[in-house]
């Protein structure tokens, strides 16, 4: 599958969504603090509301903190002995990954929480990007999120303080060491999620319960959010409880598709999520993608794109902007909508295509 980006759909970084990050050496296991202050357009709960996520590295790229953020001296690399967390099970490449933040997270954030500069008529490039941002920010029902490859939480905890439930998703490392402790610093003082547990209350087998340092849904800001593992590699249904598939409204993934041997157990679960939602035709999946050097150990876009089209899934680029990797220059960066319905659609011709055989047979 070939694909064009087109310059309608180019969205700068907007400085309504502020980022900024610090080193703290006395820290080891988690020394650099990358801040997000939301912005100032969202709910009085959620407006300019800073948020703190402590990470193992600091973020990579201009795509997160820019020569126009606020910076402190940052170390380059983290310099200490052995990652602490080297050891445990799940401990993979994509696992260490996931202890910084991606370009990806900005990207998605901004898509979702920043107003556009022009209000998007209906047929234009970023319709889609309004129809998810009044969904989540101007509906009176809260939008149910399902975030897969949720690392240290910035962007999980992000939307959940601006208003949506999101159930967050990694390897038991992250789950652990990234994510959940970082929510629980995040906690509002008051809230009640009682109502969003349907979908929240999240694990399957009891045992897995053990494992995780958050048992609770967390209020944050204007949302809830809750941390569980989710092994792309074993069945959802074996992990996911019925309620937390059935009610999902929207799936995101930001910076998971880089490694060519993760991609398809992503695409797996992201196919066992669309058949078990009850909307299952309303239920997309928003993810990020960037282009970068070492093809060979990369999966290339067009290779995402090709394995997309196999499933009979409809895709669509909704935005995309330029990015600067440390070492590996510049490359684009592009957030996707995949959806089922391309598939569906397919199968119901199939279908009215056997039917009117029959009729003339």
């Amino acid at each position: 599958m070939t694909f064009a980006q087109s310059p309608s759909n180019h969205l700068p970084i907007n400085y309504d969504l502020e980022c900024d990050e610090e080193f703290c050496p006395d820290d080891f296991e988690s020394p650099f603090r990358l801040h997000i202050t939301l912005p100032r357009t969202l709910k009085p709960a959620a407006a300019g509301k800073r948020l703190t996520f402590h990470s193992r590295e600091r973020s990579t790229g201009t795509g997160v903190v820019t020569s126009n953020d606020k910076t402190t001296d940052l170390e380059t690399i983290h310099d200490g002995p052995l990652d602490p967390h080297f050891f445990q099970k799940g401990f993979y490449l994509e696992a260490k990954t996931g202890f910084q933040v991606w370009p990806g997270s900005r990207l998605l954030l901004q898509a979702l929480l920043c107003e556009l500069d022009d209000a998007p008529s209906e047929g234009s490039a970023f319709t889609r990007l309004k129809y998810w941002q009044d969904r989540l920010l101007r509906s009176s029902t809260p939008l149910n999120i399902l975030e897969l490859g949720g690392g240290i939480g910035a962007v999980g905890g992000s939307l959940a303080a601006a208003g949506a439930n999101v159930l967050m998703t990694d390897l038991n490392v992250l789950v652990n060491h990234g994510m959940g402790p970082n929510l629980i610093r995040l906690q509002s003082s008051s809230g009640d999620c009682a109502a969003f547990f349907p979908f929240l209350t999240s694990m399957l087998p009891a045992k897995q319960s053990e494992d995780n340092i958050v048992q609770e849904p967390i209020v944050i800001g204007c949302g809830c959010a809750r941390p569980t593992v989710l092994d792309w590699f074993k069945p959802v249904s074996e992990q996911l409880s019925h309620d937390a598939c059935n009610n999902v409204d929207l799936i995101v993934a930001c910076d998971c598709i880089f490694l060519r041997k993760i991609v398809d157990p992503m695409f797996n679960a992201v196919a066992e999520i669309f058949r078990n939602a009850k909307r299952s035709e309303e239920v997309t999946c928003l993810f990020t993608y960037q282009r970068r050097n070492l093809m060979g150990v990369f999966i290339t876009l067009e290779e995402v794109l090709d394995k997309i089209a196999k499933r009979g899934w409809s895709v669509q680029c909704l935005a995309w902007r330029k990015v600067v990797v440390e070492d590996d220059g510049e490359h684009d960066l592009y957030l996707f909508e995949i959806s089922s319905k391309g598939q569906q659609e397919a199968l119901r011709n199939d279908v009215e295509s056997n039917c009117e055989e029959k009729k003339e047979s």
